[in-house]
């Protein structure tokens, strides 16, 4: 009997693989939120030892780092032989479908710095991207932080936690301030179309109550200024172009 076991963990910890296991956890975390992911509940809800877990992902602050992973595999780039503009704005739709669809974990995924294959694949895809527009250098360090910004950093305001109290008690509360005409008269007058449909005069999140609308707007205007600074710098260097021409042709020539 030494070498027999009939115990449930035995014999499931044999099939549990660093895939399964990344799955079920980010499964909790879905269903339940990031604080309930323990290594004891997922061994549970696996049939496994937790101490298994441990083998296979190492701790929970490694496993995180896989699920981040796994979320970020999701995400399918657009081809890259697409103009620039349509990738970017491709890039932040799927982008922003994949991470919110898990919102409970959108906030923990965009507030820690990620390292990974499918992490350097997006940003090696995006400089492309950019480099296509034109942009080279300092310019396209800071063009290429504006873009993954812009798009993670509104997933995460987007998909942030719902306020403590219900639903209704949180309507109640923001309508209660707001109703000093005085004081907030704009926030009154546009009141029927932002409630719960814009940043600070809601009580849902992206979850519930999705800003997909606002979001296209923000890309386009981000867009929209990427492109007018690469035709200010083109319009610019071409306007440089015959002065330094001319410079260079009157400039005397250098001793024999």
């Amino acid at each position: 009997m030494s070498g027999e076991s009939t115990g449930k963990a035995s014999t499931s910890r044999a099939l549990t693989t660093p895939d399964e296991i990344v799955t079920a956890a980010l499964d909790i975390i879905d269903r339940s939120g990031i604080d309930a992911l323990t290594m004891r509940r997922l061994g549970s809800e696996l049939g496994v030892f937790p101490a298994s877990l441990y083998w296979h992902v190492g701790n929970r602050s490694q496993l995180l780092g896989l699920v981040c992973e796994k979320v970020l595999s999701r995400i399918e780039l657009p081809p890259a032989d697409l103009p620039w503009r349509d990738w970017l704005f491709t890039f932040g739709l799927r982008t922003r479908q994949v991470i919110g669809s898990h919102p409970r974990f959108a906030a923990y995924f965009v507030s820690n710095i990620q390292t990974s294959q499918s992490s350097l694949d997006i940003a090696e895809h995006t400089i492309a991207a950019l480099r296509r527009a034109g942009f080279a250098g300092h310019d396209l360090v800071r063009a290429y932080n504006a873009v993954t910004g812009a798009v993670f950093g509104w997933i995460t305001g987007e998909f942030a936690a719902n306020p403590e109290e219900t639903g209704g008690s949180a309507r109640s509360a923001i309508e209660g301030l707001t109703a000093d005409t005085d004081r907030y008269p704009n926030i009154r007058d546009l009141w029927p179309l932002a409630a719960n449909r814009a940043y600070m005069l809601r009580w849902e999140s992206g979850a519930g109550s999705p800003l997909e609308s606002s979001f296209e707007t923000m890309l386009n205007a981000l867009l929209n200024g990427l492109a007018r600074s690469r035709e200010i710098e083109e319009i610019a260097a071409r306007a440089e172009a015959p002065a330094t021409r001319a410079a260079a042709a009157t400039a005397p020539g250098r001793p024999e």
